[in-house]
């Protein structure tokens, strides 16, 4: 009896079958049965059949062994792997080809995800062989982590926060390990910095990272200037000399007003402005030191120059400022202390008194000619020609007209610059009879005369 292989592979199966001449007659002995010379076998065992020939009877036997080839897989150490790692696995015997799932071909093949590894091999008995299911496991790696602060002036102290739900470890920037906590605390924060920190669990640790920190200049002491003193009725100017370019100057004045910026202007209305000015830098927050400044203020003497006159032509007139001045300047640059017009016109002057202080004020003055022009003749008949007796005063301060007849009784009056009377009585609006009559003109012209 020989078989076409001796071993049957797991789960599969192998034949059997007797060599013999025609002249040879044979049965298969249990478990088998009947006289064909070849057999299917499934399982494992020792099979016989009986054998004759020429008269003589034997019993043959064949041994079919189950398949023991086994092919196990194992990683080469035991330990724990993070993301990143690779994990060897490797089989116990050299066979010819070994194929891995999920992928891979050869005696031992590097893993790099959790899963479920197998391998699969023919053996030299041509079985297929599966190997053990090996699971393995690649622990989580942290993050780089997140840092959190918040900006702080220089001195101050500075909190750095990298909370999380790994541990926490802060590192210098060769990484090694200064503090395993989730806040890490500089207490003088004065100059650029770089933090450098990691999260870690208690197989893996996770990236360094690392963040610059600046801290928030803190304005320095400001160097003040002003125009003091300052006269009333002109601007105040302060200053700031070494202005840095990014902070914010805040000035505080003697009553408690607030201004902005490095050069700060205003109008001196009276010396309630007088006194010291406190001036200090902010940047983002940070409040540098103050300092302070002090002005004096000047009440400016207000020159003041008689109302705009009207002048009659030829009368002298002379203009006077209220009160004396240290110098004066007309509108023609002339300097003294009165001006005397010969024209119309603006006349304006500017003074400056013993504290510097300049002021200036105009006038208008208008000249005219105050002379009356009385006609002693008129003929008022209605002929279109000389009718009505008029006397024209250039803007007098005051008028007044009264006309006579011959035995002296008012026939006319009248208190208008523009005197026009047509011959008719001013009370009973009959015309006056034909011949002499007498008036009485008073006018007070600009200069006061009469």
């Amino acid at each position: 009896i020989t078989g076409s292989n001796a071993v049957i592979c797991d789960s599969d199966s192998v034949e059997i079958f007797i060599n013999s001449s025609s002249s040879t007659d044979f049965v298969w002995l249990d478990p088998l049965s009947g006289s064909d010379s070849v057999q299917v076998i499934t399982e494992p065992g020792t099979y016989y059949a009986e054998i004759s020939s020429c008269g003589i009877t034997a019993v043959d036997s064949i041994q079919v062994d189950l398949n023991q080839t086994e092919l196990i897989i194992e990683q080469d150490s035991i330990a724990n792997y993070c993301e990143g790692d690779s994990i060897l696995i490797s089989t116990n015997y050299p066979f010819d080809e070994i194929f891995w799932n999920p992928e891979g071909i050869g005696q031992a093949e590097y893993f790099t995800e959790t899963g479920t590894v197998q391998a699969t091999a023919i053996d030299t008995n041509g079985c297929q062989i599966i190997s053990n299911a090996l699971d393995i496991f690649f622990n989580e790696v942290p993050p780089p982590p997140i840092f959190s602060y918040q900006a702080v002036c220089e001195g101050a102290e500075l909190v750095v926060s990298i909370g999380s739900n790994y541990t926490e470890v802060f590192t210098d920037s060769e990484g090694n390990m200064l503090v395993e906590d989730d806040m890490l605390t500089v207490p003088s924060f004065i100059s650029d910095t770089t933090i450098y920190a990691y999260w870690t669990t208690d197989f893996c640790r996770g990236p360094i990272d690392s963040v610059s920190i600046s801290p928030i200049i803190v304005p320095g002491l400001p160097i003040l200037d002003s125009n003091s003193p300052v006269c009333t009725g002109e601007n105040a100017f302060f200053s700031v000399l070494n202005d840095d370019q990014f902070s914010n100057y805040i000035w505080i004045g003697p009553a408690g007003e607030q201004y902005q910026g490095p050069e700060v202007s205003f109008n001196v209305d009276d010396d309630s402005d007088e006194g010291p000015y406190i001036c200090y830098g902010m940047n983002d927050g940070c409040i540098g030191d103050s300092a302070a400044i002090s002005i004096e203020i000047y009440q400016t003497l207000e020159v003041s120059l008689p109302p705009d006159t009207t002048m009659c032509l030829g009368a002298g007139y002379i203009i006077y400022p209220n009160r004396s001045f240290d110098s004066y300047v007309w509108q023609d640059g002339s300097t003294d202390s009165i001006y005397t017009p010969f024209e119309d016109g603006t006349y304006t002057l500017q003074t400056t008194d013993l504290n510097g202080c300049e002021s200036a004020d105009f006038m208008e003055l208008d000249f005219v000619d105050c002379n009356v022009d009385v006609p002693n003749v008129f003929t008022p008949n209605a002929d279109g020609f000389n009718d009505s007796w008029v006397i024209d005063i250039d803007r007098p301060l005051s008028i007044e007209l009264l006309i006579f007849n011959r035995w002296g009784r008012k026939v006319y009056e009248s208190n208008e610059s523009q005197i026009v009377w047509d011959g008719v009585h001013y009370k009973t609006g009959e015309d006056c009879s034909e011949g002499t009559y007498f008036f009485i003109l008073k006018a007070r012209p600009f200069d006061g005369g009469l």
